[in-house]
């Protein structure tokens, strides 16, 4: 499973992985289109779609002209979400000056207070995004008190019958949005799930690290797919060795029966982030370079 904060179609259209292999998740897993390509989202209040239209019609007005479209144009740009919207206040490499980020940052505030006078929209601040979304507790202003990542694993957990709580899991991130994935999934099978998260963020090392012990640490991306792309060699490997003691499996066999292979044992699959599913059963159908495995943004 892909779980990411990006809306749903943009990943889809940048997908170059075979059908029905993967559960593209979006919205932090607030929809998602399973392994046949049926789409699903979770409920969401009638009074907060409302809330959320409106306030993406006045986002969409404020960035198309003077002065503030150029933040339209950097970084994550404005994306509409289910349940969310973020528009960016600066790139990774501060073009835009701080007086210019921090009054869009304000103009924004306000815009959302008016279209929202209850305060029942969270503004989540990153420093580069400007982050809002309906507000589902008024016990704080964190992240907590509205529709995270980790929702949206116990979401795909159920509707997927994903078992999680069986493991065993394997949680990649590397940001802090991606830490409450990794709390849901020690909390629901503590003994069986592993994390990998890409960052030299000190204080992220130390969050997710207390959270999950078993968590590998590191500097690239680029670290990450190379591991991912060995452990599918490996399993390929294994299958191959089974394939002949069993003869359950001919390795010459179509690109149709492998796809058949590939969704049944993907929906048997026992976790959103299982250490079981690094490939698939066909050595055509992935695994052919480890750019084919490479993971997308919000793993």
């Amino acid at each position: 499973t892909i779980l990411t904060a990006a809306p749903l179609q943009g990943m889809i259209e940048v997908s170059v992985n075979p059908d029905c292999l993967l559960v593209y998740a979006a919205s932090k897993g607030r929809e998602f289109l399973d392994i046949h390509g049926h789409y699903q989202s979770a409920d969401m209040d009638a009074d907060q779609k409302r809330v959320m239209k409106a306030l993406n019609l006045r986002l969409r007005q404020l960035v198309t002209g003077p002065p503030f479209e150029k933040f339209a144009l950097i970084g994550s740009g404005l994306q509409f979400k289910f349940g969310q919207s973020t528009v960016s206040r600066q790139d990774m490499s501060g073009s835009i000056p701080v007086n210019e980020s921090e009054e869009f940052l304000k103009t924004v505030k306000k815009l959302a207070e008016e279209v929202c006078p209850t305060g029942d929209l969270l503004i989540h601040d990153t420093g580069l995004d400007i982050e809002i979304l309906p507000r589902l507790s008024q016990e704080s202003q964190a992240e907590s008190a509205t529709f995270h990542k980790g929702k949206g694993l116990e979401f795909l957990d159920d509707r997927l019958k994903l078992d999680v709580s069986k493991g065993p899991n394997l949680v990649c991130g590397d940001t802090s949005s991606d830490v409450p994935m990794v709390e849901t999934a020690m909390a629901l099978c503590p003994e069986r799930t592993w994390a990998i998260f890409i960052t030299k963020d000190k204080q992220l090392i130390g969050r997710v690290t207390a959270i999950c012990p078993r968590t590998l640490i590191l500097p690239s991306p680029d670290c990450l797919v190379s591991i991912m792309y060995e452990c599918a060699k490996l399993k390929e490997a294994r299958q191959g060795r089974t394939v002949k003691r069993h003869s359950s499996f001919n390795l010459g066999q179509s690109r149709e029966e492998a796809a058949i292979r590939t969704r049944r044992r993907t929906n048997s699959s026992s976790a959103a982030f299982s250490t079981r599913e690094l490939s698939v059963a066909h050595p055509d159908s992935l695994i052919q370079s480890p750019a084919n495995s490479r993971p997308r943004s919000g793993w």
